[in-house]
């Protein structure tokens, strides 16, 4: 999760949006959420992609599983089952989509209003982590 982390956070520092130190928090924490869920409910290898869309910075996570996650309040005793609840605290949007690997699953955030001109790659993604969600049980994160 810590690779995925910090190849999320300079994607994005490197497009220069202007997105403040905290907003990057966000990213991290957010990242990590989703794609500890990947790994741990698929148990195989999991993909992480960023964009800019135009306003909002997209984290996408395809796993090889077809179960959709869902938030749930878990209980005061309970040691997991918070991370979609940060997610939909912290994120602008976030959801998941099927793919024929399996499944995304994304969120957005927007960079503060005081943001910078953005250096993006032409197609406006930048795959962080291409794990091989073809072969299960290898995971990269």
């Amino acid at each position: 999760m810590g690779v995925a982390r910090r190849r999320v956070a300079a994607a994005v520092r490197g497009w220069r949006l202007g997105l403040a130190e905290d907003r990057l928090d966000d990213l991290r924490l957010l990242t990590s959420e989703l794609v500890t869920n990947a790994l741990a409910g698929s148990g195989a290898a999991c993909a992480v992609c960023v964009r800019w869309t135009g306003a909002r910075v997209r984290v996408e996570v395809t796993d090889a599983s077809r179960q959709r996650p869902r938030a749930q309040a878990p209980g005061a005793e309970d040691e997991s089952g918070r991370g979609l609840l940060l997610v939909e605290a912290l994120a602008v949007a976030w959801g998941t989509e099927p793919h024929p690997a399996g499944k995304v699953v994304w969120f957005e955030i927007e960079p503060h209003p005081a943001g910078a001109s953005a250096r993006v790659p032409a197609n406006g993604a930048e795959p962080v982590l291409p794990g091989r969600i073809s072969r299960p049980l290898r995971a990269t994160a």
